[in-house]
């Protein structure tokens, strides 16, 4: 389950692999494994041909949503800053 307050998803979870799965789903993880090595605070693992994120660790930097060349991972900005700007404004 993704924590209300964190952003980005992998979107993929099925745990086929490449070949079985990328047939039949176009936003597959193809487990090359790009997210985990370009994630700035090690939250992203990789387990059963999929990539994982722990979100006690994810900043929400979104690097991990533009490495992807599968489009497997989906990051949420817009609804980022529409909670930041509501916060905000229930600051004032």
């Amino acid at each position: 389950m993704v924590p209300y307050d964190k952003y980005v998803v992998v979107t993929c979870n099925n745990k086929e692999p490449t070949k079985v799965v990328r047939p039949k789903c176009s936003v597959s993880c193809i487990g090359c494994k790009i997210c985990v090595k370009a994630c700035p605070v090690d939250a992203i693992g990789f387990d059963n041909n999929l990539a994982i994120i722990d979100y006690e660790k994810c900043i929400n930097c979104f690097i991990c949503e533009k490495k992807c060349p599968a489009k497997a991972i989906e990051g949420e900005i817009d609804r980022m800053k529409e909670a930041k700007a509501k916060k905000k404004m229930s600051e004032q």
